[in-house]
């Protein structure tokens, strides 16, 4: 058997949100360390609001700022998600559940 070193295995993808045009790295899975009891009832629940405390996860970087002026990015948070069309909400979970779906496919002709 080979020998495998835990750590993180997942795939980073990035996506341009079509109406802001942010500029999103995120990962299209959680680790089960991240999953919580909560996080497990948020997931059948759905929904826009359970969809964001998700994403949060999911996120890495961003190119989104509070203005020209600042050096940082706003923080991957509820808050600055406020800030972007529901609309780019939408597509990037959209472009995730496919991505899911493609590795599913992928997993199951393996």
């Amino acid at each position: 058997m080979t020998k495998i070193i835990a750590g993180d295995f997942r795939t980073k993808y990035k996506r341009t949100l079509p109406m802001s045009k942010v500029e999103v790295e995120f990962y299209a899975t959680l680790m089960v360390g991240e999953l919580k009891n909560e996080d497990l009832k948020l997931l059948e629940k759905g929904g826009m609001k359970n969809g964001i405390r998700q994403l949060k996860k999911l996120i890495i970087s961003w190119n989104m700022y509070g203005s020209k002026d600042d050096e940082q990015t706003l923080p991957i948070s509820e808050e600055s998600f406020d800030k972007l069309p529901a609309s780019d909400l939408g597509y990037l979970m959209d472009e995730i559940l496919k991505i899911i779906g493609e590795q599913k496919k992928s997993s199951v002709n393996s």
